[in-house]
């Protein structure tokens, strides 16, 4: 029971917040190995950093699909000001919903995106990946909808079937693990 607390104050840690119009702490797809960010708001003066960098982010303001934002730097200890697109962001539900409190135009964006889920995939799989929360049965391209990339996966192949493992690392919160047959989501363990 304790694991499952300190691992959902993790979760509430990580996702999108907003208070006092900051947003603190966006996730970014662990995929990409570094993103760029920008010193000026034109987007001219790019700066690439490894995502690690980035941990601690509070987006202050959302500009025609740009973040100002502040970030600690790792190298010289100092909170600095960046401009960060708003496509470099996993857009989960509580980033949606923080969004469409910057952007006017987010909501009607959002409707747009559950009806394609819902024509692609149909009304209850269109509407689970656009909660966000994975469910056995979807497949692995509804899972990346509604998850980063994982940090290991283990592949295991017989004459019938693609066994996969996908790993996720919680640090001291624990590991979470995703079992894939044949492309489906079949088993979650915590």
């Amino acid at each position: 029971m304790k694991r499952i607390i300190l691992f959902m104050m993790l979760v509430a840690s990580i996702s999108v917040k907003a208070q006092k119009g900051i947003v603190y702490s966006p996730l970014f797809p662990t995929y990409k190995n570094d993103i760029t960010i920008y010193s000026d708001s034109l987007l001219q003066s790019p700066i690439s950093l490894a995502i690690y960098k980035l941990v601690r982010v509070k987006l202050i303001d959302w500009h025609n699909g740009v973040w100002t934002a502040k970030y600690d730097d790792w190298d010289t200890q100092n909170e600095k000001i960046a401009f960060i697109k708003e496509n470099n962001f996993v857009k989960e539900p509580n980033y949606r919903s923080i969004l469409e409190g910057y952007n006017p135009k987010a909501k009607a964006e959002h409707k747009k995106y559950l009806l394609g889920l819902i024509n692609k995939y149909g009304k209850y799989w269109g509407n689970v990946v656009f909660d966000g929360v994975p469910k056995i049965g979807m497949t692995q391209e509804m899972f990346l909808l509604c998850q980063k990339w994982p940090d290991k996966i283990n592949r295991t192949q017989t004459a019938k079937t693609i066994s996969e493992q996908w790993v996720y690392h919680y640090g001291q919160f624990g590991t979470k693990y995703y079992y894939f047959t044949n492309g489906k989501l079949t088993t979650i363990q915590d």
